[in-house]
């Protein structure tokens, strides 16, 4: 959106008002799209807890006789990922 040349002052909300037209600045903008991304970060965040927690439930280490290639955990892991 272009900016007309003229007289310029302060409206409501941050909105520069330009001879009765409004024109969004650039603060709005960057505002917008950083709540637009806050959903996909958080979805981001969560499925590499998800990771996380299944390659603990998968490692013998951690979770001992549980995680060992015969337990019954360790063949659903298998069976979830298609082997």
């Amino acid at each position: 959106m272009y900016i007309i040349p003229g007289r310029m002052r302060f409206g409501k909300r941050n909105r520069i008002k330009n001879e009765g037209k409004c024109v969004v600045t650039m603060m709005q903008k960057i505002q917008k799209f950083g709540g637009a991304m806050f959903t996909p970060v958080l979805l981001f965040s969560l499925a590499g807890i998800m990771v996380g927690i299944g390659t603990l439930c998968t490692t013998e280490a951690v979770l001992g006789s549980l995680a060992a290639p015969t337990s019954i955990n360790s063949q659903m892991h298998a069976l979830a990922a298609g082997k």
